[in-house]
């Protein structure tokens, strides 16, 4: 049993679970830019793979021992891509299969962040809804472009837009260095 008291000024009122939920889906030969949707960093270890194909499920470990994803992640430091072994909130991620995969994972939902951006292209993550950017909440105001770009593995090529999709990666372009914050509605 449980007792809930509302004080005057309470507007919202958010329990959060930490669940098993689908981050994404890896198009097969093709690299694909995605983020993770969870407020806490998780190790790629800790990514489970189902390969759509085979109908089953492995460890990140396993699918990269049968060949199903590509054994490393890249992100953009803002001068090259470097590996990675844990996967943050608010950044975005290569990752690459040869078959198609979904990627899930276990974790509470990030429903808001800020980011540190350096001026130039920027590569970020999502947040658990999708967020117009075309206002972008950044400091100092007028920092980022009101648009961003992500790559689509169907058609081999950067889209042009305006929403931030969940767990979508983005490349972002900032004419100084700033924070951006995201947030759901």
């Amino acid at each position: 049993s449980y007792t809930l008291t509302i004080n005057s000024g309470i507007t919202t009122l958010r329990i959060v679970c930490s669940v098993k939920y689908y981050i994404t889906t890896l198009n097969a030969d093709s690299w694909n830019l995605i983020s993770i949707p969870s407020n806490t960093p998780v190790n790629i270890n800790d990514l489970q793979v189902y390969c759509l194909v085979c109908d089953e499920w492995f460890t990140w470990d396993e699918a990269v021992a049968n060949g199903l994803v590509m054994p490393y992640v890249y992100t953009w430091d803002c001068t090259q891509y470097v590996t990675v072994d844990q996967l943050e909130p608010g950044k975005g991620y290569w990752a690459a299969a040869t078959a198609p995969c979904n990627i899930t994972v276990t974790g509470t939902p990030v429903y808001y962040y800020t980011a540190s951006l350096s001026a130039g292209w920027n590569m970020v993550g999502s947040v658990y809804e999708s967020v117009s950017i075309s206002d972008p909440q950044d400091d100092p105001d007028g920092s980022v472009q009101p648009f961003a770009y992500w790559y689509n593995p169907e058609t081999g090529s950067y889209a042009y837009t305006t929403t931030i999709e969940p767990k979508k990666g983005y490349w972002v372009a900032a004419i100084q260095d700033c924070t951006l914050s995201l947030e759901c509605s």
